[in-house]
């Protein structure tokens, strides 16, 4: 009888016990989902080689004997190759994420809002569905398209639909203006649909408020501005374009 109780707790225990393995390749997934995701690189494993290394020289150096010093490189090799085999798993699976992975895995490591575009009102505004089945009106940050009634204003609006209509996307939401639109960075399968307005010349960067975008978005965008006047493409064609902002200004007066 003590004996069957033994066998029953042992069988228990077996069935609740969670693989150390898969805890690790959880860990290790997640780290290089993260790293792939914000750098497109994973690096973490790299890292660690560098930490066992240092951190095994250190030890091996005060070593009080030969014997130690072997038992530390042992399990130092036990656990770079370790590392290897899941940071390998790791990158492969990160590197795979495509489309709506992508989307779904961003909504759910920052702050924003994910879902499908069904309408493109101007070069810079758009109207996305969301899971609530709301629909919202987004005002993507950091560039000012021109105006329907402006030069390239049309295909500003054209352009924009072009790239994002009917798709899945995911807006790194900052809050909303006074006019209650979301204001945030839209993105398609990772890629920021705002600076693309600004590269094919179908927006202006839009310095004033610079200090809200984060430093890399605002090198990214004035560099894109640049090279479009440069290149003189979309509405840097123009002999005179036009600032959005000074357009609204004059409108009232025409």
């Amino acid at each position: 009888m003590v004996r069957q109780v033994k066998d029953n707790v042992t069988q228990v225990h077996h069935r609740k016990r969670v693989p150390v393995a898969a805890i690790l390749l959880s860990l290790a997934l997640t780290m290089s989902l993260v790293q792939y995701l914000q750098s497109g690189d994973v690096r973490w494993v790299s890292d660690s080689f560098r930490w066992i290394e240092t951190t095994g020289r250190g030890l091996i150096g005060s070593a009080k004997s030969d014997r130690l010093g072997d038992k530390f490189k042992e399990y130092s090799a036990k656990a770079s190759n370790a590392l290897s085999r899941l940071g390998d798993e790791a990158e492969q699976s990160a590197s795979n994420l495509t489309g709506e992975s992508v989307t779904r895995v961003l909504s759910s490591l920052r702050n924003g809002i994910s879902g499908s575009v069904v309408g493109v009102t101007d070069g810079d505004t758009i109207k996305v569905l969301d899971a609530s089945r709301d629909i919202l009106k987004v005002r993507l940050t950091g560039i000012d398209a021109p105006e329907k009634d402006q030069p390239f204003g049309r295909q500003s609006a054209q352009h924009l639909s072009a790239m994002i209509a009917g798709r899945d996307v995911f807006v790194e939401s900052t809050g909303k203006d006074k006019y209650g639109r979301t204001l945030g960075k839209v993105l398609v399968d990772g890629r920021d649909m705002n600076l693309e307005q600004v590269k094919a010349g179908y927006a202006w960067w839009d310095s004033h408020p610079a200090s809200d975008q984060p430093t890399a978005d605002r090198e990214a965008y004035r560099q894109a501005e640049d090279k479009a006047r440069a290149e003189k493409i979309g509405l840097w064609s123009e002999p005179k374009p036009v600032n959005p902002y000074v357009w609204r200004k004059r409108k009232p007066l025409r």
